[in-house]
């Protein structure tokens, strides 16, 4: 039996670098409206962002008090994302700071899903923040940027990383927009033989492959999908 796609809007959080995540309350209104018609059942709301430089609006923070300001329809579940640059001092993963990111656990927080972007040489470093959000209760994803570049060497250290600092989800993201629908296929197959979890995919259209290789990555088993 075919699983149910989950689909992950994230408008918010990626449109933000073309506004610096500046959204008129009206435009965000009509915005949540318009999934819960849709019956989508996650939002990304935007990113919970601990360095910051020049201007940016509230969705790059996204902190519990402005969630809780807005209204979010029943039935859409609310993710955020974390750089894993902002989790990262001095070369070395700072627990203090996920827990200034998250200083609540996710039944005080309107946050179910939290996902961190990296690559793979960040996640080695940074793969002990999983365990702390798992502690809280959150629902964790784990973004591997640049995917059409890694080898499976790593890959296989991903998975191995993933699991033992509780991962429920690896998510590819296409952040290059280079990927072939061939090769998204050779990637998710691969990734299938070493990992037991759920696994996401994220297109870009650089190539004007992203919704043929998302369409892709659903035929060939990926749960997750970001449907901006």
């Amino acid at each position: 039996m075919k699983k149910d796609i989950m689909h992950i809007d994230c408008t918010l959080r990626d449109g933000g670098y073309y506004n610096s995540w500046d959204f008129s309350d009206e435009f965000v209104k009509n915005y949540l409206i318009a999934l819960s018609i849709a019956k989508i059942k996650y939002v990304e709301i935007g990113y919970r962002l601990f360095k910051n430089k020049g201007f940016k609006g509230a969705y790059a923070f996204c902190n519990d008090d402005f969630l809780n300001s807005l209204n979010i329809p029943s039935g859409i579940n609310v993710s955020i994302m974390i750089n894993s640059d902002d989790l990262i001092l001095d070369n070395q993963f700072n627990r203090e700071i996920i827990k200034i990111l998250l200083p609540q656990d996710s039944c005080k927080s309107k946050v179910d899903l939290v996902r961190i972007a990296c690559t793979f040489y960040d996640f080695e470093i940074i793969a002990p923040a999983f365990k702390i959000l798992k502690q809280k209760g959150y629902k964790t994803a784990l973004n591997i940027m640049q995917i059409s570049i890694i080898t499976e060497n790593q890959l296989t250290k991903v998975v191995s990383l993933a699991s033992k600092n509780d991962v429920d989800i690896i998510y590819l993201a296409d952040s290059f927009g280079s990927l072939t629908p061939e090769k998204v296929v050779d990637i998710i197959r691969f990734l299938q033989e070493i990992w037991e979890g759920e696994i996401g995919f994220h297109a870009h259209d650089n190539k004007g492959f992203a919704l043929i290789n998302t369409l892709k990555a659903i035929d060939n088993g990926i749960v997750w999908v970001d449907s901006t």
